[in-house]
């Protein structure tokens, strides 16, 4: 059992609330059960009790066993004074104050309806990682579509969590921050990393210089990538890549990346990095202005044709330097990788910006794209569907790989809407 199930059991209600007394025999009257605090100190603030004929205003704190309050190190914390009930699963030791008083007791264990902790314990055994797996199809739809819509906005406000971190890196630079966040999201998972470690040792501004010149990007892009430092058959374009980035390697100062950070295994030929970064390099060449393009479109469709790219020729019939491929490759991106770009980049930066800078209608053009696309397909998707949920955009489809990753996989259940109300659905008073 976790504290989490004790914190909503209080805070809900659901245990036997007739007669009342500590754990010395006082009775004991709930007022105000108190404001559930997820900072510092007690878990309920502003709580108000009675016990016996003396009324007392302060925090409650709650733990499985009583020892737990010496564990945690809550004797002698003064943010712990003012803890006028201790709430437990079951009291091992009786807790003293300071002064030698004992702060009164109240238990739980026989409170609380067997079937809501049968319903609890279930959940926590759950090794499918879904939890609420053998009942989430039971939800009321308005309960559900309700707690998407936070899940969804919850996500995007984690995102801007992450713009917040990269403005404060950047000095508010907000073109070198959706540079940054663009490579990342161009490695597609498994190269997240390396990507976004090219985006920021190699500033955008140093791209906009060389704007006009191809083969220049190229050359900085695959250099910053460590693609150019070996390469057992080099050709005409290679050797071309090589001069030009050593000359602005020299030039800016730059230090390559390890190429070793890049991975190849197990992707197909169209995801491999040297593919990615010559998309990445004919997309800087014709669209520089990556904030005011962005900020211009306002259509899903426009921001698709902003990506509607293609490679240069050595890439048409390459996947690695110096190795020609009988495979021909445009270099166009596919309709759901387009997808995952309005999804993981274009949305989450509008969001951010109508945010950041106190402006509604980016934050209505981000969640209208999210509300327009069609739902994602991948492994978390469809697990929710085959529990019996059927996602209908992508707005929804990001509510749910949060729902899995933010609360299920930590079996964070008492904290979800799910989990609540499956809890409240099983409990029965006259159990317990």
């Amino acid at each position: 059992m976790k504290e989490d199930f004790l914190h909503y059991i209080w805070q809900s209600g659901q245990f036997e609330l007739s007669d009342l007394q500590t754990t010395k025999g006082q009775k004991l009257t709930l007022l105000r059960k108190g404001r559930h605090n997820t900072l510092a100190g007690p878990d309920f603030k502003e709580a108000l009790v009675k016990i016996d004929k003396n009324q007392w205003a302060g925090s409650v704190e709650i733990h499985i066993r009583s020892s737990d309050w010496i564990k945690h190190k809550h004797s002698g914390d003064p943010l712990y004074s003012n803890v006028i009930l201790h709430v437990v699963w079951e009291e091992d030791i009786p807790i003293q104050r300071e002064d030698g008083t004992y702060i009164p007791c109240l238990v739980l264990k026989h409170r609380v309806a067997a079937s809501a902790l049968n319903t609890y314990r279930r959940m926590m055994r759950a090794v499918d990682g879904v939890p609420c797996a053998f009942g989430v199809h039971t939800i009321q739809d308005i309960t559900l579509r309700a707690w998407m819509d936070r899940l969804m906005l919850e996500r995007l406000e984690n995102r801007n969590i992450d713009f917040s971190i990269l403005m404060e890196q950047f000095n508010g630079d907000i073109q070198q921050v959706l540079y940054v966040k663009l490579f990342r999201n161009f490695g597609f998972g498994a190269n997240h990393n390396a990507f976004e470690a090219i985006a920021t040792h190699l500033e955008y501004r140093i791209l906009l210089k060389h704007k006009n010149d191809l083969q220049d990007i190229e050359s900085l892009l695959f250099g910053m990538a460590g693609l150019l430092e070996y390469i057992e058959h080099p050709d005409t374009y290679t050797l071309d890549l090589y001069r030009r980035f050593s000359h602005w390697k020299k030039k800016y100062g730059l230090i390559p990346r390890s190429k070793n950070a890049l991975h190849f295994f197990k992707l197909r030929p169209a995801n491999f990095p040297t593919i990615r970064l010559a998309q990445l390099a004919h997309f800087f060449f014709q669209s520089q202005h990556l904030v005011r393009h962005l900020l211009q479109n306002t259509h899903e469709k426009e921001y698709l044709q902003l990506f509607d790219l293609h490679v240069s020729e050595y890439w048409q019939d390459h996947y690695h330097f110096g190795k020609p491929s009988k495979r021909s490759n445009t270099g166009k991106l596919s309709k759901s990788t387009l997808r995952l770009l309005l999804i993981n980049t274009i949305a989450p930066f509008l969001y951010y910006y109508g945010v950041h800078y106190d402006k509604q209608q980016y934050i209505d053009r981000a969640i209208h794209i999210l509300e327009s696309l069609p739902p994602e397909h991948n492994h978390i998707v469809t697990q929710w569907k085959n529990l019996g949920l059927n996602p209908i955009s992508a707005l929804d489809t990001q509510a749910l790989i949060h729902l899995k990753k933010q609360y299920c996989s930590g079996k964070k259940c008492m904290n979800c809407a799910v989990g609540q109300s499956l809890i409240k659905a099983s409990y029965n008073t006259t159990e317990g």
